[in-house]
């Protein structure tokens, strides 16, 4: 049984899943939503990083992937 929390997604196509999962899982980092918005802007000249294209957002994902791990080694060597 699937449930959806918010109801049904308007506008939600099969083709649209690659891109909402990557959104999702950039979301899920951490990062604060100001700070996924500057890596946008530097690598794609855009804030608006939830409209990019798939491609795209795989690219930042991956970046952002990265700056979350240096974030929490970071923190980690601090409390060492």
């Amino acid at each position: 049984v699937l449930v959806l929390s918010e109801g049904p997604v308007e506008g939600c196509r099969a083709d649209e899943m690659p891109r909402r999962r990557l959104v999702w899982a950039i979301e899920q980092l951490g990062l604060p939503p100001g700070y996924v918005e500057a890596i946008a802007r530097d690598q794609f000249g855009t804030g608006d990083w939830k409209a990019l294209p798939e491609a795209r957002l795989r690219a930042l994902r991956f970046t952002a992937t990265r700056r979350s791990r240096a974030r929490s080694r970071e923190g980690a060597g601090d409390a060492a």
